[in-house]
């Protein structure tokens, strides 16, 4: 029997999934290379035909500048050359600590947080390190870290098609659903490899594979791993915990959980407590950082202010588009209670479910996870777009005509950022009229696919598939 299933795994579309997140979405250069031929194409396209026909991708897919500070700050720490004026690019108006000068190119180790400044959690450090230590050239760097990267989101993408079949999806669903995570990895575009956010979508699959196989450490493990990956994916937790009424029953399940939770996190935050001033500088950083122009309440405020025709553009400030003023911060300081009293909410509806049948009580998990993250989204006072990568593995890990609605509502907010992200970012900034309105569309999208996970979570209708499963189950 082992033998047949794995005959019937769809080795052909998981290579698919692969080569798409591995290579194709990996395929563009940045930097001088990109402009170098770009200038090429536009001065003589007749000339060159191949690569004017590849021009259209390698600009969708063009590095980004947050690949290159990932590649600089690795230098600076190695003791390489690093180039200070990406840094200044890439975050804008900063702390006073994040001004400091780079340390010198000795070849020698610098720490993090103390002598490189810098605002990601240690557990990232790796990643973007470690391509470093291989390669010395950018061109390279991005490939090798974009090939990492996508890796993490095959194995995530791996662990929630898992997760469908053990809630009930059928081996042609699976199969579908292979096709769909290439169509999601296609709409969320370069964004989904260019950025760490992957090892947080890959701690989440963990996290709600564990949720489904009854391994409450194993899920307690990787929710903290994905909160030290990430900080807010932590929260996905407890409506994860509370989505298993077996598991909130178990003292001991539950212990296993807070256990396993609390020595991810010692190990993903611990390396800052080795420094007096590593903790403060990253907390600091994310503290004050401001509202940002692609959240909910800061679309929100953009569209008032353009209706009220006082529309002003979005300073750059700790490494996005965030506004300045006294309405700004105290919608930003909102935020924050905001989203606890969400998924606070969320998580009293959801222990408030019927026991469920196996099938149904995965399903539950899977949707529970989906709408934490979407949750996280909405309520937050910063909504990058690459935030979106979150999602791969949880919409896929949802079986049915639900889970195929979802993913195709995914798809659709994914394609309207890669839009504006890739189009016209800087009309965002200026926070111009068709700008907001792209905006506002993409946030209604993420609404809606909350609104149907609330749906197919809470709703009457999930009330009766519960009932009736656990009818069907009794003997």
């Amino acid at each position: 029997m082992e033998r047949a299933g794995w005959a019937k795994t769809p080795w052909l579309r998981i290579a698919l999934v692969a080569f798409v997140a591995m290579v194709w979405l990996n395929q563009s250069v940045g930097g001088k290379d990109w402009e170098s031929l770009r200038d090429e194409v536009f001065a003589a396209p007749l000339s060159h035909p191949l690569l004017a026909a590849r021009y259209p991708f390698v600009f969708l897919y063009r590095r980004s500048l947050d690949e290159r500070y990932y590649f600089e700050t690795a230098g600076a720490i190695l003791g390489e050359p690093a180039d200070a004026e990406v840094f200044r690019q890439m975050h804008g108006k900063m702390p006073a600590g994040f001004e400091k000068p780079l340390p010198p190119a000795d070849s020698r180790w610098h720490a993090p947080y103390t002598e490189v400044p810098l605002e990601y959690p240690p557990l990232n450090l790796p990643f973007f390190i470690a391509p470093r230590c291989i390669v010395s050239t950018f061109a390279g760097y991005g490939y090798l870290f974009g090939g990492v990267m996508g890796l993490c989101l095959v194995l995530a993408v791996f662990l929630g098609v898992d997760v469908a079949r053990q809630a009930g999806a059928s081996l042609e669903e699976r199969r579908e659903k292979w096709l769909l995570a290439a169509g999601l990895l296609l709409a969320q575009g370069a964004l989904s490899i260019q950025r760490l956010d992957p090892i947080a979508a890959l701690f989440l699959a963990l996290a709600l594979h564990a949720a489904a196989r009854r391994r409450p450490f194993t899920l307690g493990v990787a929710a903290g791993l994905a909160g030290a990956a990430k900080i807010l994916p932590f929260l996905v937790l407890p409506a994860l915990v509370v989505a298993d009424r077996s598991l909130v029953r178990d003292r001991r399940s539950l212990l296993r959980v807070a256990l396993g939770a609390a020595l991810a996190l010692a190990v993903g935050f611990g390396p800052l407590l080795l420094s007096r001033v590593a903790l403060s500088s990253m907390m600091s950083f994310h503290l004050a950082r401001g509202l940002n122009v692609e959240s909910t309440l800061g679309v929100l405020f953009g569209v008032l202010r353009a209706l009220a025709g006082h529309r002003e553009a979005a300073p750059a400030s700790f490494g996005s588009q965030n506004f300045d003023g006294g309405w700004p911060d105290a919608l930003a300081k909102l935020t924050l209670p905001l989203m606890l009293l969400a998924l606070l909410w969320l998580a009293f509806r959801v222990h408030r479910r019927p026991p469920a049948a196996e099938g149904a009580r995965v399903e539950r998990l899977g949707l529970a996870a989906l709408a934490s993250v979407a949750v996280l989204w909405l309520t937050s006072k910063v909504l990058s777009p690459q935030y979106l990568t979150w999602c791969i593995p949880l919409v896929l890990a949802i079986p049915g005509a639900v889970g195929r609605r979802l993913t195709w509502i995914a798809i659709l907010a994914m394609i309207v950022t890669q839009l504006y992200f890739r189009g016209f970012y800087d009309l965002v900034v200026e926070q111009a009229p068709v700008a907001l309105v792209v905006l506002v569309v993409r946030q209604a999208l993420l609404f809606v696919l909350l609104g149907i996970s609330l749906r197919a979570l809470l709703g009457r209708d999930a009330r009766v598939k519960a009932a009736g499963s656990v009818e069907a189950a009794r003997p």
